[in-house]
């Protein structure tokens, strides 16, 4: 009988913190565009970029389910999970780029200069884990680091009007009208970096959230990339946070 009792007691105390737990908890839904941009950072630019001739975003979705966990009146920790998509279009005067380009189908070191163009498309499964703070009934903050494994990638673009020198800056030097490439394979397969964002409440369980996301790791792995730069992700956000419990 005593067994008996302490069972039913243990289960009666699960379910009591299970519910308190599940008190405390908040769920919702966010969705956004990202702008930005993958490219050599941080800033000032490398040496080899003489100008940004030009860039273009496109349309860049963002769409997560997150869960938050009062821990106190005003702090919280969570996390969320969801897919984002970080792309751009660039058109650079570059000189010197360290690059590996196909010659007679083998791969070759080379540096190029001239005018660079690239197109870079990429979609991320994304999990920031963040601590969230209530400034205000209205106006909140969170900062942490995200975690993403890459989906699909997509690197293209092509060398114009300029000159290639092969192997070392005393190699032959080949001129190059437009020559195309396609990196899409060189990749790594996660990314990891800080997320923050600003949320402030519209009407009822609707924010708007103002967000940044700073990748820290190279996108492209070591063994492959094409070119001898490190690249980033570094994209803000705009969207919608709505809550459902």
């Amino acid at each position: 009988m005593k067994f008996i009792l302490l069972i039913c007691g243990l289960l009666f105390s699960a379910a009591s913190f299970g519910q308190q737990f599940f008190e405390q908890v908040h769920f919702g839904i966010s969705v956004g565009n990202n702008l930005g941009v993958t490219a050599p950072f941080p800033f000032p630019l490398p040496e080899q970029i003489r100008e940004v001739k030009s860039y273009k975003t496109r349309f860049n979705p963002t769409a997560h389910l997150y869960a938050d966990y009062a821990i106190s009146e005003k702090i919280s920790v969570g996390l969320a999970v969801g897919y984002e998509r970080k792309s751009a279009l660039l058109s650079q005067g570059v000189q010197y780029l360290p690059i590996t380009t196909e010659i007679n189908s083998q791969p070759t070191k080379a540096f190029f200069t001239g005018d660079n163009s690239l197109d870079i498309d990429l979609g991320y499964l994304t999990v920031p884990i963040y601590l969230k703070y209530q400034f205000s009934p209205a106006f909140s903050g969170r900062f942490g680091p995200y975690l993403a494994t890459l989906l699909s990638s997509k690197f293209t673009g092509s060398l114009n009007n300029g000159t290639l020198i092969l192997g070392t800056f005393a190699g032959p030097e080949i001129a190059i009208d437009s020559q195309e490439f396609d990196n899409s394979e060189t990749f790594r397969s996660f990314d990891f970096g800080l997320s923050g964002a600003l949320a402030y409440r519209i009407k009822g369980a609707l924010k708007l959230q103002l967000g940044l996301n700073y990748g820290l790791l190279p996108v492209f792995a070591p063994e492959v990339r094409a070119v001898e730069l490190n690249f980033y992700n570094v994209y803000s956000t705009i969207g919608f946070q709505y809550s459902l419990k």
